[in-house]
């Protein structure tokens, strides 16, 4: 289609919705049947398609909340202040900006006492995108998805076009899968075979701020694993003391939390910490005497081998925590970018004192300041 054929396609499918008509359109993984949210009209025979009898059209209940048990539903749209009811979480803003716009729905549930206010505030009527506990919604990254969408600027919800367990990958699968009278006269926008066969991942975002993949699709679960995980580096001088301990403190306070929160590795959001020096060599053990007051705390450290502050390990880090003001500055020398994520661990801008040299009573004076330390930052990164 040339540009020129496709912004005239795009402006009719516009109008068309704006006038309570249906459109197909591809997304990542599927064409879909889109109507505004708005226009009870639209919905209804959204809902209507679902339940028809010839299976013309079928919306899989994994897609979303289901309404009557029947019809899934997606929001194609998503405000960039994700500020409001279920997404003040910071673990399900960082999911949604990493994995959105693309093959992701994402179901959120949101306490009842949030949720009227929430529907209110994405423009959604009750039930157009919700079973009345969970809000489902996705942002396309497909070209002809995301300009339809940017012009109506108003919410939309759709159903997958699919039969048996097959989504509709091309408008000829669509066209042919809209054999129904309720369906006559809908747009079919043709942008040529949908890029990702391996389907849509669903993934739940749960009230209290974790999630679960609940199918697997285009994103693995390995990989959303990822990209939902945040990394903290603890960063010293040369990476034997003060931040191996502090990665040693951090990774055992923030096990027992999760413990103690009765919520699985694989609900929630991981938080991997690390460490490097701003003078270090590479390979160095952490100290005897850092290992003992770890040791006295009943901590165990890993293997540790010293490592180098670099470029890659601060662009990698969502955090990163220094033990002076100078360290903090060496850092932003390293990386001036790096200004919004670089802060001293002690909030009140205090240096941690380097031990290397002293007895053992000041490496665990220092560790317990650590630990100290640690535990009011953890609470911070908390959703």
């Amino acid at each position: 289609m040339e540009p020129a054929e496709r912004r005239e396609a795009i402006l009719r499918a516009v109008d068309s919705l704006s006038g309570g008509g249906l459109v197909a359109l591809p997304t990542e993984t599927a064409y879909i049947l889109v109507g505004l949210a708005q226009n009870a009209g639209s919905v209804a025979r959204l809902r209507g398609a679902a339940r028809s009898s010839a299976g013309a059209v079928r919306s899989a209940v994994w897609l979303a909340p289901t309404v009557d048990g029947e019809l899934g539903v997606e929001r194609l749209v998503v405000p960039d202040d994700l500020g409001v009811g279920p997404f003040t979480s910071a673990r399900h803003r960082g999911i949604v900006h990493r994995l959105a716009p693309g093959p992701a729905v994402f179901v959120v549930e949101s306490a009842p006492t949030e949720f009227a206010a929430t529907l209110h505030a994405l423009g959604l009527p009750e039930g157009a995108a919700d079973d009345g506990e969970r809000i489902a919604f996705r942002v396309s990254g497909q070209a002809t998805a995301a300009a339809v969408a940017a012009r109506a600027a108003r919410p939309l919800v759709c159903v997958e076009l699919s039969r048996g367990a097959a989504a509709a990958e091309t408008a000829e699968d669509t066209v042919d899968r809209l054999k129904d009278p309720r369906l006559e006269r809908v747009i079919v926008l043709d942008d040529g075979p949908v890029r990702m066969r391996s389907g849509t991942t669903v993934l739940l975002l749960r009230s209290q701020g974790g999630h679960k993949v609940l199918k697997e699709g285009a994103y693995e679960a390995r990989f959303i694993g990822k990209q939902s995980e945040r990394t903290v580096l603890f960063v010293c001088t040369g990476n034997t003391c003060r931040s191996p301990m502090a990665e040693a403190i951090a990774t055992e306070l923030a096990s027992k939390l999760l413990r103690s929160s009765g919520e699985s590795a694989g609900d929630a959001a991981l938080v991997r910490f690390e460490s490097a020096g701003v003078g270090a060599g590479p390979g160095m053990p952490i100290t005897p005497e850092a290992a003992a007051a770890l040791r006295d705390m009943a901590i165990t450290s890993r293997v540790h081998a010293s490592r180098p502050l670099t470029r890659k390990l601060i662009a990698e880090a969502d955090v990163v925590f220094t033990m002076t003001k100078s360290h903090a500055a060496a850092v932003l020398e390293l990386e001036p970018g790096a200004t919004d994520k670089v802060q001293t661990l002690d909030p009140t801008g205090r240096d941690v004192p380097d031990p290397i040299g002293q007895g053992p009573e000041v490496y665990t004076e220092t560790a317990r300041r650590l630990a100290d330390l640690i535990s009011r930052r953890l609470k911070e990164l908390q959703p």
